[in-house]
């Protein structure tokens, strides 16, 4: 087969779940003898082009990789192009047309936008999708609010646009002074109700006719469907790793302070200060290690080094290399994840479980789904540093709580990535061959 893989950002410059579960599945595909060609957007800020948008194809550790540059500023309307770009649509129908591609599949949908879908679908090209977010519901794409609230459902265009307002601080004040009043102001403001319930309606409809949408968690799966956003066919596949059958027991240091590790983002979404105030909520002799990128979002950076500068038990080791993370992980008792939004199918999860590490994690969303309670981890309110602390003391008092947890963790292992891959292949063939009898049938 002959698969275009789409994907916001690609490697190197860019790096994240969404752009390594690209890397993976083009190796896999590769590998076992598929043509694959990845389309991903580079830049948005180009000036060197306007009203249009320029590519370069070259290749990522062999993968070939059709990289596409724009200047969103000079969008005739920017915020309808950040869900349905016409540039990268128009050029997308072309370029799949003129390479004879087999299927096209999507992962999430944020820059290259639905635009990308329906250029597939005009030339009657099979379509996938994974869900990696909430990028078909939400323009902030985490379902966290412009003032830090989580969003439920339903989807309220009302809402959104009172969400899409407050991103300037001015309106953010008003909606803490008078939050009555500005409710009926945004109720009011037709132009951005409007955009809101345009984006919905041709979202809806585009992801419609993708052939099958792949959830990675049962909860994002049914946020969509009570959302009323469904494709053809909706399926749950957790993503897969590659690890070792049998990874190699912890190294024993008794006496020994609790190892607690942080790996991921560091933003604010991501509730890393909801660890370090807990850590400093007690005296037990913690030992913490963050891994994350701190440039990536100063101020909030600046905000975690205040918080932790006289507390020798916080350590920031700088980002780690994925080759680096089965022994970084062998080497902790315990992996907290205390993310503030919903999450979905959390790799540091995953990643933890595959090297028997328990995880505490927010009672929330697709966090709440890998992690049980009291059997693979602990699970606190979200956002509540006090009960964290009370769940990180716990399991540095009880020694037989974090070896029941551990094995726990061992028995929760995740697919191997060989298990997804075959899982996804099938996908691909069924809507291949899906199409085909309907070219049979429509000849005959």
């Amino acid at each position: 087969m002959k698969i275009a893989l789409g994907v916001h950002h690609f490697p190197p410059h860019h790096i994240g779940g969404a752009e390594w579960r690209a890397v993976r599945t083009a190796r896999f595909l590769l590998e076992h003898g598929h043509d694959v060609k990845v389309v991903c957007v580079e830049r948005i800020d180009d000036t060197s082009v306007r009203n249009t948008l320029r590519f370069v194809d070259e290749f990522y550790e062999e993968i070939p990789v059709h990289r596409l540059f724009f200047n969103i500023a000079s969008a005739p309307n920017l915020l309808d192009f950040e869900y349905n770009n016409l540039w990268v649509g128009s050029h997308l129908q072309e370029w799949l047309a003129s390479e004879s591609f087999d299927l096209f599949h999507l992962i999430s949908g944020y820059l290259l936008t639905a635009s990308a879908l329906c250029a597939a679908q005009a030339i009657r090209l099979p379509t996938v999708v994974t869900l990696t977010d909430f990028w078909f519901l939400c323009r902030h794409i985490s379902m966290v609010r412009s003032g830090g609230q989580l969003s439920t459902l339903p989807i309220s265009p009302q809402r959104c646009a009172q969400c899409l307002g407050e991103e300037r601080r001015r309106y953010r004040w008003l909606g803490h002074l008078a939050p009555k009043i500005m409710e009926i102001y945004w109720e009011h403001r037709q132009d951005y109700v409007d955009y809101f319930t345009r984006r919905m309606a041709f979202l809806q409809q585009t992801l419609q006719k993708v052939n099958v949408a792949i959830a990675p968690s049962q909860f994002l799966l049914s946020m969509y469907e009570a959302a009323g956003f469904r494709a053809q066919t909706m399926l749950f596949m957790r993503q897969g790793l590659v690890y070792d059958e049998q990874p190699e027991p912890p190294p024993s240091h008794q006496p020994r302070p609790l190892r607690i590790g942080y790996l991921g983002q560091i933003i604010k979404i991501k509730g890393l200060h909801i660890l370090i105030e807990a850590i400093q909520r007690t005296d037990a002799p913690f030992q913490v290690e963050v891994y994350g990128d701190l440039t990536a979002r100063s101020d909030y950076s600046q905000e975690l080094l205040r918080m932790a500068k006289n507390d020798p038990r916080i350590r920031f080791c700088g980002v780690a290399a994925r080759t680096q993370i089965g022994e970084i992980l062998r080497n902790l008792d315990v992996v907290v994840v205390p993310s503030l939004w919903y999450e979905n199918s959390p790799n540091v999860i995953l990643e933890a479980f595959a090297h028997g590490v328990p995880v505490i994690a927010s009672d929330l969303g697709g966090m709440a789904e890998l992690v049980k309670h009291e059997v693979n981890g602990l699970l606190f309110p979200v956002g509540d540093a006090p009960a964290l602390a009370k769940t990180l003391t716990r399991l540095f008092c009880e020694p037989k709580l974090a070896s029941r947890l551990r094995e726990g963790a061992m028995a929760s292992r995740p697919p191997h990535l060989e298990e997804e891959m075959q899982q996804l292949l099938a996908v691909y063939e069924h809507c291949v061959n899906e199409k085909q009898s309907a070219g049979l049938v429509s000849e005959s």
